[in-house]
């Protein structure tokens, strides 16, 4: 621990001594949640007294806890193989909540919303912790090799930042799972008048649109459809459209889930 309440002159605070090596921090409230790397384990630590952090409680991860990130009483550890999901909602008996294999080596882990970004050495991994004992996977994005591991994973608005030894890799994020055009529910690749007719089909009993995605906090739903940005497909969407293919104002995503392209 360092004192920067000086920010020109940090100054030595006090320490505490892991049992193995600390790869990963993540502080929230008056608690340190350690990733211990060599002894695969979460260890939690009070800074109540931040000259005298004193021991609370741990967890034996089954792999090597390369990271940690807290969010909403669940300690999420990027542990080689897997993503392990602890609770930690008493931080003095952190218990097993669930857990997530990834296909390489998670390496690291950054919380956003509802999604968790995995670092795992070669690929990005989303998945959607909304249930965190129960990770459902959303999508993967395979980064280009440059020759070195990557390392750190970040996300700032709509991009998605990934580090390695010498460089940073950027994507662009948009709405994880949720890559569609707006308009089109009949699979065409495009906004046309058969997309109202396929629209009033579908309210009147026919066939459902040809893509669905889980978008947080609206679950499961026909989000290409939704054309007037109320976050819903439904009558009004038809209603919508047709006064838009008569020169009305242009379609409008739902604000929670733009398209992803």
């Amino acid at each position: 621990m360092v004192d920067v309440s000086n920010p020109l002159l940090p100054i030595f605070a006090g320490a505490y001594d892991t049992p193995g090596d600390l790869y990963g921090v993540f502080i929230a409230g008056d608690y340190a949640y350690l990733a211990d790397y060599m002894e695969g384990m979460l260890i939690i630590v009070s800074i109540l007294d931040p000259v005298n952090p004193t021991f609370v409680g741990s967890y034996n991860t089954p792999g090597f806890a390369y990271d940690v990130v807290v969010s909403g009483g669940y300690a999420y550890v990027a542990d080689a193989f897997t993503l392990q999901i602890i609770d930690v909602s008493t931080p003095s008996n952190p218990t097993f909540a669930g857990s997530f294999d990834t296909p390489d080596n998670a390496r690291d882990v950054y919380i956003s919303g509802n999604y968790a970004y995995i670092n795992d050495k070669y690929s990005l991994q989303i998945l959607d912790i909304s249930d965190p004992p129960n990770p459902a996977f959303v999508e993967s994005y395979d980064v280009p090799f440059l020759g070195r591991f990557y390392r750190d994973v970040a996300v700032a608005g709509d991009h998605i930042y990934l580090g390695e030894t010498y460089s940073v890799i950027i994507l662009e994020s948009g709405s994880p799972g949720c890559d569609y055009i707006i308009g089109d529910v009949n699979g065409s690749d495009s906004y046309t008048g058969l997309d109202i007719s396929y629209g009033i089909l579908f309210f009147t009993g026919g066939p459902a649109p040809t893509y669905e995605c889980e978008c947080s906090p609206h679950g499961v739903w026909y989000v290409s459809g939704d054309v007037n940005g109320s976050c819903n497909y439904n009558g009004v969407d038809i209603t919508y459209g047709v006064a838009y293919f008569k020169g009305g104002p242009a379609p409008i995503p739902c604000p929670d889930c733009p398209p992803g392209e």
